[in-house]
């Protein structure tokens, strides 16, 4: 039995079209392709995007950040962002929780798909980490605020 097509494109799953890390939708294939016919360094654009935040929250880590909220989050790396690129390979947990296994980070992203990889991928380490991953819009900042002070956090590391 064929997956059905998700009725819109969404943006976590175009940028992982991009960056060749999930097998695309035809849906998701004919909108990145009409964005690449527009603007072709995109799939470049969006390995620069991905490359700068996660040097970004190494960097408030290393500043004693102990607190990332991921807004958009996309989906897990799961080691695929480029093998030759060690950075990418990465979450953003992964690469702020080196630094300080003490940083909560919480995910957040308006895709179900999304929220159920990402929370796949955690409860594999959800004895080591200290993450979390809501499904919410962040236009709904009430919402979204909500569930960030009544969502508890899992036992942190030791």
């Amino acid at each position: 039995m064929a997956k059905p097509v998700p009725p819109q494109t969404s943006s976590s799953r175009l940028s992982a079209v991009w960056l060749g890390t999930r097998t695309p939708h035809e849906g998701d294939q004919d909108v990145a392709r009409a964005v690449r016919n527009v603007f072709p360094r995109q799939p470049e654009a969006a390995r620069i995007n991905r490359e700068h935040h996660l040097l970004m929250t190494h960097a408030l880590a290393q500043r004693g950040m102990t607190q990332i909220l991921d807004l958009g989050c996309g989906y897990p790396a799961n080691g695929q962002h480029g093998s030759a690129d060690p950075l990418l390979s990465q979450n953003t947990h992964e690469v702020v929780q080196r630094r300080r296994h003490t940083v909560s980070v919480t995910y957040v992203d308006n895709d179900p798909d999304v929220v159920n990889a990402r929370r796949t991928e955690i409860a594999a380490t959800a004895s080591q980490t200290r993450t979390r991953t809501l499904l919410a819009d962040i236009t709904d900042t009430v919402d979204l605020l909500e569930q960030l002070t009544r969502d508890s956090w899992p036992t942190p590391p030791r």
